[in-house]
C-alpha cells in the first residue's frame, strides 16, 4: 500500500501541553535558533537532507541555547564507522557485548577492566 498525503504538518509540531516538540529540516539543528531552542528537553527532530544509510534523528538533550543540545542518535546497521565526540560511563558492572553474550568488556570492580572470550582470547601486538 503506498503512502498518500492525507494532512500536511508544519515545523515545528508541539505535543502535548509543553514544548516538546517533533521537529523537521534540512540542516544540522542549531540551538541557538527557532524552532531549535523553543523545543524542550525530550524533543525530536529529523534532519531531512541526509544520503543514505546515515540516521537523520537527533534528540534534544540540554536546553542550555547551545549547538550541543542537540546530539545525533545512533542507528543500528549503520554500514559507515562513527566516533564518540564524548566520554562515556558505564556505572557498575554494565558490559560492552561483540557478536554474542559470550564476547564482551566489562569493569567488574575500580581499576579492574576484563575482557572476556568465550573460546580464545589473542593479541596482536
Amino acid at each position: 500500500m503506498a503512502l498518500s498525503e492525507t494532512t500536511t504538518l508544519t515545523s515545528p509540531v508541539k505535543l502535548g501541553s509543553t514544548n516538546v516538540a517533533l521537529v523537521f529540516g534540512t540542516s544540522a539543528p542549531d540551538g541557538d535558533e527557532s524552532p531549535w531552542t523553543d523545543a524542550l528537553k525530550g524533543s525530536l527532530y529529523v534532519q531531512t537532507d541526509e544520503t543514505d544509510d546515515i540516521c537523520s534523528v537527533w534528540i534534544k538533550v540540554d536546553e542550555d541555547g547551545s549547538d550541543d543540545d542537540w546530539v545525533k542518535m545512533i542507528a543500528d546497521k549503520d554500514e559507515e564507522a562513527r566516533t564518540m565526540e564524548a566520554d562515556w560511563t558505564w556505572v557498575t558492572d554494565k558490559k560492552i557485548y561483540f557478536r554474542d553474550t559470550g564476547l564482551y568488556i566489562y569493569s567488574p570492580a575500580n581499576g579492574e577492566l576484563r575482557l572476556v572470550a568465550d573460546t580464545k582470547l589473542s593479541t596482536m601486538f
